[in-house]
């Protein structure tokens, strides 16, 4: 019974795209629409926050107005290119992530306090996976496996990064900053995932997927995870103060007066008595 409505939906969906109901540029900019409104919602949402929290908020509503911008360029066939198969490629996307998923790792590995080394190495490991995905694209065989094995190596590293070192830097924070990190990174690891996967399997890949299925998904991939990233980061308030503040970092000085413990000699007491 489920497989049956799962294949009717499927098949619905198809005849649906393929009937003119939809358009690929029609589903583009009903989400630039979608990323509008949601950007319009962080907004709001910040104005409510306290003057401490109030850059996060702009972090989150910027996030979405870059995909709000990248979807308007997709559905005016902005920096449209072909791939070696002839397939479109919308580069605007692909743009918008150095721009978005920029500050997504930036606030991410703030969060979790990740060291220097570990934060370069996820951005360098970002930028591979991010050119191994395009370059495949315009790659003949076999050397568009050799930018496949690029993506899925940096995308290995990256989860070790972030599953590994910098989870142990995250546990050395406070339990709020930790909780906040570990959603965020689980987000990001499954939409990178699911990109991985989508590139691999899409029209420009190994065309597996029909034109209309690998835009939704890859749509719906753009939108959970900009808009999961602000939703997630502002409900979690006291991590964001204690962020803000630098509480549980390492750079907290033991000097701090506030901080300070007054210890007085032996005696002291008791001589003053």
């Amino acid at each position: 019974m489920r497989e049956s409505i799962v294949a009717s939906a499927v098949e619905w969906s198809t005849e649906w795209a393929t009937e003119g109901l939809i358009s690929e540029p029609d589903l583009y900019l009903y989400t630039a629409v979608l990323m509008a409104v949601a950007t319009l919602g962080f907004l709001v949402w910040t104005l409510q926050l306290s003057t401490r929290r109030r850059r996060y908020g702009v972090a989150a509503a910027y996030v979405t107005f870059v995909l709000c911008l990248a979807y308007v360029g997709m559905s005016t066939g902005t920096i449209r290119i072909e791939s070696q198969a002839g397939q479109p490629v919308p580069a605007t996307r692909f743009i918008a992530y150095l721009f978005s998923v920029s500050v997504i790792l930036w606030l991410l590995t703030r969060v979790g306090e990740v060291g220097r080394f570990g934060t370069v190495g996820v951005f360098v490991a970002f930028l591979a996976l991010l050119g191994g995905t395009i370059s495949s694209w315009f790659l003949t065989e076999p050397l568009a496996y050799g930018s496949n094995a690029v993506s899925l190596l940096s995308l290995l590293l990256i989860a070790y990064a972030l599953l590994g070192p910098g989870a142990q830097d995250a546990r050395a924070t406070t339990p709020e900053r930790h909780l906040l990190f570990s959603k965020l990174r689980n987000l990001l690891l499954l939409a990178w995932i699911s990109y991985l996967i989508v590139g691999l399997v899409s029209r420009q890949g190994l065309g597996l997927l029909d034109a209309f299925v690998g835009i939704f998904i890859g749509t719906y991939i753009d939108v959970l995870l900009h808009v999961g990233f602000g939703a997630l980061l502002l409900r979690h308030g006291d991590a964001l103060d204690q962020l803000s503040r630098g509480t549980g970092t390492e750079s907290q000085s033991t000097d701090d007066p506030s901080t300070a413990v007054s210890v007085e000699p032996a005696g002291a007491t008791d001589a003053s008595e």
